[in-house]
């Protein structure tokens, strides 16, 4: 048996990290057990990417549609490696400051990927750590449609916001919150965008309202939608 602890937390996202700095506020020795970066796949892979990538589309079109507002900029453009840059360092910076949060509380980091066992601990690799509680944040993994593997053309959310080169079309599938950013930003982008969604609006979760006027702005920006209406 390695080390024991009062608090294990599976999974350093932004629910298990703020979960592991609350428990070592509140005095209880406490590890996160991570398999990647601190902050986890929102913070690395998808909502910061986004954000940083949705930023940049916003600031875009304001430079290329600026004229009725008195503002005009000749020859914007894109520099897609320029971005890409902008996009890993918001990323490093923001997990960077996770993990100074956990040094700072007295978070342990236990690197790899984590598992119960039958009596309740948490094994890492060949290690296995006691624990007085455990937290589950083991968060999302992408999924693909029936037939179809992610490979080559066919991406998920991460491969999206990092493609090597901005395309000249691209089909979304999903148009839920992750789905209607990646449309949003790469129509604002000039790439030909088409969104497609089985069920009858945009946004399935949301508002129709609300739905029916975020459609008609992507319809504005150079976005496609399909649904199943």
């Amino acid at each position: 048996m390695a080390d024991s602890y009062d608090v294990i937390v599976i999974g350093g996202g932004p629910g298990g990290y703020v979960a592991a700095i609350r428990a070592a506020q509140l005095g209880r020795k406490t590890a996160v057990v991570e398999k990647d970066k601190p902050g986890g796949r929102c913070l690395n892979y998808a909502c910061i990417p986004a954000k940083t990538m949705l930023y940049t589309a916003e600031l875009f079109d304001h430079a290329s549609n600026g004229a009725e507002f008195g503002i005009t900029v000749k020859g914007a453009s894109l520099d897609w490696k320029a971005l890409g840059a902008r996009r890993v360092k918001v990323s490093e910076s923001l997990a960077g400051g996770v993990k100074m949060l956990w040094d700072k509380n007295k978070v342990e980091m236990i690197e790899g990927e984590g598992s119960l066992t039958g009596d309740g601990n948490v094994k890492v690799g060949g290690e296995t750590y006691e624990a007085g509680a455990v937290v589950l944040a083991t968060g999302s993994v992408e999924m693909t449609i029936p037939g179809v593997e992610f490979g080559e053309r066919v991406v998920d959310t991460w491969g999206a916001w990092s493609l090597p080169e901005q395309p000249k079309k691209i089909a979304v599938v999903g148009a839920g919150a992750s789905g209607a950013e990646i449309a949003s930003a790469y129509g604002r982008f000039g790439t030909e965008v088409i969104l497609i969604e089985m069920l009858d609006q945009i946004l399935p979760a949301e508002d129709k309202d609300m739905a029916r006027v975020v459609e008609r702005t992507f319809r504005k920006q150079n976005i496609t939608i399909s649904t199943g209406r």
